[in-house]
């Protein structure tokens, strides 16, 4: 894998790399972050096409033409439309789309409270500010101080990604070190989301916006995987500790690997 600096965007590439179980799974995604401002060009402009035609839906659900509305973007193509959209411009025409289909068929809020995936939002959204941002904070500013005044490359291992939440201030913690920031190499590992998106991409493309704005060159490699024990220490990449430090983040899962008959100490060889 290419290092690459945060002053460009890049495609994604996946591989699947598929173990003998049937049931275990591991997806890689290499990020180059060089080629994407041609995809983020692109997809503004798709974006706009999209909220033209979400617009137009709109304006048929006031005059009530459901039939119209129907013919000219099924529900299934409101949601695949707003999809294939990345960044802040996906976020909106989701909303967009979302409230659009519960206006035409009128489905009650209280339906829409009570699903399962709202449910599973607000738990993770309250346990995160109550719990997990403190601990959080506090692993970070652990990370700072151990490599304050050596290495001027980091690479962090993280083994539970979980939408990137810890990485935004460490990584404007790095650019405001004195003797300028450090290239920041992030691998993160997550399991596979119960609809099948590709959340490490999302997790990816948004860390690298912010690092360009603040200008700390970055780098990032994903896996999917169900299990931390089903890595390899190869994966990992880790180059020589002359070259950059390696930090290891792991919160609430290495327990996880008790259950299993040599995991733990398999999970622990890798670093």
């Amino acid at each position: 894998m290419s290092s690459v600096s945060s002053s460009a965007f890049s495609n994604w590439f996946k591989n699947h790399s598929k173990l003998a179980n049937d049931q275990q799974e591991i997806r890689i995604f290499n990020v180059d972050f060089r080629a994407l401002s041609q995809v983020v060009a692109l997809s503004t402009s798709k974006g706009l096409e999209s909220n033209n035609r979400l617009n137009s839906c709109l304006l048929l659900a006031k005059k009530t033409r459901i039939t119209l509305i129907d013919n000219l973007m099924p529900i299934r193509g409101k949601k695949i439309l707003a999809f294939s959209q990345i960044g802040a411009i996906k976020k909106v025409l989701i909303y967009f789309a979302e409230a659009l289909d519960l206006k035409i068929h009128g489905i009650n809020p209280r339906d829409i409270v009570e699903s399962p995936s709202y449910t599973n939002e607000l738990f993770h959204r309250s346990f995160y500010e109550t719990c997990l941002k403190f601990v959080h904070i506090t692993t970070s500013q652990a990370i700072l101080e151990a490599f304050a005044n050596s290495k001027r490359r980091v690479h962090v291992i993280d083994f539970i990604l979980n939408q990137g939440s810890q990485w935004p201030e460490f990584m404007q913690e790095l650019a405001l070190r004195h003797d300028g920031p450090p290239s920041f190499r992030l691998t993160g590992i997550d399991p596979p989301q119960p609809d099948n998106t590709d959340a490490l991409q999302e997790v990816g493309w948004k860390l690298a916006q912010l690092a360009e704005i603040i200008g700390v060159e970055f780098e990032f490699r994903g896996f999917v995987a169900y299990s931390l024990a089903d890595l390899d220490e190869s994966m990992m990449y880790i180059r020589l500790s002359k070259v950059e430090a390696v930090v290891v983040n792991s919160v609430f899962e290495l327990h996880r690997m008790l259950s299993k008959p040599g995991a733990i100490e398999k999970v622990l060889n890798l670093i």
